[in-house]
């Protein structure tokens, strides 16, 4: 299950920003090892809610409901984000 790990949540809450950011920016804000946020991205972006260019990872754009309060619209749910630790 995509979201069955709390680090999916911190990961999706710095995307949800509308940030473009380098495994090594997400690490340092979710205060976990680049190698191990990494792994845990290429699940994301394999159900589609991570997406990568250049080295950059961030939200695809149709999800971003309100990037300042870092709310996703999923179509079938929406998160609210900015409530979550971290």
């Amino acid at each position: 299950m995509a979201l069955g790990e709390p680090i999916r949540w911190a990961i999706l809450r710095e995307l949800a920003s509308g940030d473009r950011l380098m495994v090594v920016e997400i690490a340092k804000r979710v205060g976990k090892p680049a190698d191990t946020v990494s792994k845990h991205l290429a699940v994301l972006r394999k159900v589609g809610l991570a997406v990568v260019k250049q080295r950059l990872y961030s939200m695809p754009p149709e999800f971003l409901a309100d990037p300042e309060k870092r709310v996703l619209d999923l179509g079938y749910c929406v998160l609210r984000l900015d409530s979550l630790p971290g």
